[in-house]
């Protein structure tokens, strides 16, 4: 399964947004995987918030086509663009 999270919590699609992986990115999302998929560690975060966090430019932007919602709060209540700045 694509959206099968490690031991730290992440699938694949956050850790191509925590690396600013583009091209792993649209794989994975051509793929299938859960763009709006929350880690299973406590901060439950997409990969979108992931993406902003770590400055990933073009990782956000192919999350935002692929359909990513940009308000969804993670688990301390702050948004992608929140965890941004």
């Amino acid at each position: 399964d694509i959206n099968v999270a490690n031991s730290e919590g992440n699938n694949p699609l956050h850790i191509a947004a925590m690396s600013g992986s583009y091209d792993v990115a649209q794989y994975l999302l051509g793929l299938g995987a859960d763009v709006d998929a929350r880690s299973t560690d406590a901060s439950k975060r997409t990969p979108l918030m992931f993406a902003a966090i770590h400055g990933s430019i073009t990782v956000l932007h192919a999350l935002l086509e692929a359909g990513a919602i940009l308000d969804l709060p993670d688990n301390s209540g702050k948004t992608a663009l929140e965890l941004a700045v």
